[in-house]
């Protein structure tokens, strides 16, 4: 019983802040609520991930990767087979090639090369991805000092909450 009570409490506390936040919002708009004093803000330098180096190295390993499974995919060839490892598998399949023998010959040249630049683009690629993370890019921040609170509401939870910087 004193669960129930305590549970329907709570729930009337955080119906009523919830319905009275709006009002409270356009009491402090009407009021003309100031702007935060250059003293309450500060600035912040975060460091993440280079987006740009990471994109970048996603497309030139994806595309060059990709072409690869297709060939692997569609070849009878035993050695395309380890096209479907990224990064050494055009190499793996440089080395196994050997010697060609059949009437189709005439675009082996063509195909090597291809291997060639096709894991030079996925290993290049991929050091890229890596050094976005090894290198991340460095953003300045501006934050303002101070408390938030805000009503919440869950599943089975209701209350209020409170952030800030200080």
């Amino acid at each position: 019983m004193k669960c129930s009570v305590l549970r329907a409490a709570a729930a009337s506390a955080a119906g009523l802040a919830v319905i009275s936040w709006p009002l409270i919002a356009h009491a402090q708009e009407e009021r003309g609520a100031s702007p935060p004093s250059p003293r309450d803000v500060y600035m912040v330098e975060e460091k993440r991930p280079n987006a740009g180096l990471i994109a970048s190295g996603a497309l030139m390993f994806g595309i060059p990767y990709a072409s690869s499974i297709v060939v692997a995919a569609a070849s009878d060839r035993p050695s395309d087979q380890d096209l479907y490892i990224p990064v050494v598998g055009p190499w793996m399949d440089l080395a196994r090639r050997g010697t060609c023998t059949e009437p189709r010959c005439d675009n082996e040249t063509g195909n090597k090369v291809l291997l060639v630049a096709d894991g030079i683009f996925q290993g290049v690629g991929a050091l890229e991805i890596v050094a976005g993370f090894l290198f991340p890019s460095t953003h300045t921040v501006a934050r303002t000092v101070g408390v938030h609170v805000t009503p919440t509401a869950g599943f089975s939870s209701v209350g209020v909450m409170a952030y800030g910087a200080f």
